[in-house]
């Protein structure tokens, strides 16, 4: 069993955030382009890093998600 520890977490959390960031870039680059094959690039790599940010939230609420206890009953 892998242990997770909070600077794991937050590791993540931080490339979560610059990951962000960088579609926020990719989305502004690309309204400001004239050119359709700019355009298609950078909306391109705004689609590519969304798929990114959510498997990293995937990622994160399944690292932060409270483990379920098992309980084994010595009577049937």
């Amino acid at each position: 069993m892998e242990v997770i520890t909070l600077n794991k977490v937050s590791w993540f959390k931080d490339l979560l955030h610059d990951r962000m960031y960088q579609q926020r870039f990719f989305n502004d680059w690309m309204l400001l382009m004239t050119n359709p094959e700019a355009r298609q690039t950078f909306a391109q790599m705004r689609d590519d890093e969304m798929r990114f940010i959510i498997l990293l939230q995937q990622k994160i609420d399944t690292m932060t998600r409270p483990k379920e206890a098992v309980t084994i009953s010595p009577f049937k």
